[in-house]
């Protein structure tokens, strides 16, 4: 099995979404935007590889940035360009 396999196969069974949105794992992510957001300025680009359901991508966009976000499961795709979590859209 090829390493792309791998991790869609990770993925397909996998909430990224609800793992960044439980209370405890709030902190990994408040503190990850606090220190991405002190080397950002103004106009600047983003790229965020392994943008998973895009969490991370729409928040900068919301801010004003430019974002491209790279995901590989196809599940995920879907989740960044609704701009939902997955469980929205059952």
């Amino acid at each position: 099995m090829e390493t792309k396999d791998h991790l869609t196969n990770y993925y397909e069974g996998y909430d990224e979404e609800r793992r960044l949105t439980s209370k405890h794992r709030m902190v990994e992510y408040v503190t990850t935007m606090k220190y991405v957001e002190k080397y950002l300025r103004p106009n600047m680009r983003v790229l965020e590889i392994g943008a998973a359901t895009g969490r991370y991508s729409h928040a900068f966009a919301r801010q004003g940035y430019r974002v491209r976000g790279f995901i590989s499961p196809p599940r995920m795709v879907t989740q960044i360009i609704c701009g939902k979590p997955l469980s929205s859209h059952t």
